[in-house]
């Protein structure tokens, strides 16, 4: 029994860091209309410089950035306001869009928008 309640445990707790990886890993993704090279490189430059976002995928094609941040216990919504504020030191706000894209769909997204 106390290997059992042992095991248990153990796979308790790696179950606990692998939701807690997962949480601090949250990514969101926003359209950027006319997106350049220069803007996504200023960006991939600027923002691990300023805390915990990151460039995790860019399209300058499809106009699309997937940002993740490294902060543990913030929501979708939290991240995406924290992405939309840094991108807009690089990006004029009304070329920013909403975008609900998985990094799946970014990338689908983006091999469709480079094959035309």
């Amino acid at each position: 029994m106390d290997t059992l309640r042992r095991t248990l445990l153990l796979l308790g707790l790696l179950a606990g860091f692998h939701g807690q990886r997962l949480l601090a890993q949250e990514a969101v993704g926003l359209h950027v209309t006319a997106l350049t090279s220069a803007e996504r490189d200023a960006l991939n430059a600027q923002l691990p410089d300023q805390g915990t976002l990151q460039v995790v995928f860019a399209c300058v094609p499809a106009g699309i950035l997937v940002v993740r941040s490294a902060e543990r216990g913030l929501s979708r919504a939290e991240v995406r306001a924290q992405a939309r504020q840094a991108v807009a030191q690089v990006v004029p706000t009304e070329r920013i869009g909403e975008g609900s894209l998985t990094l799946d769909e970014a990338e689908a997204q983006c091999a469709e928008a480079r094959n035309h």
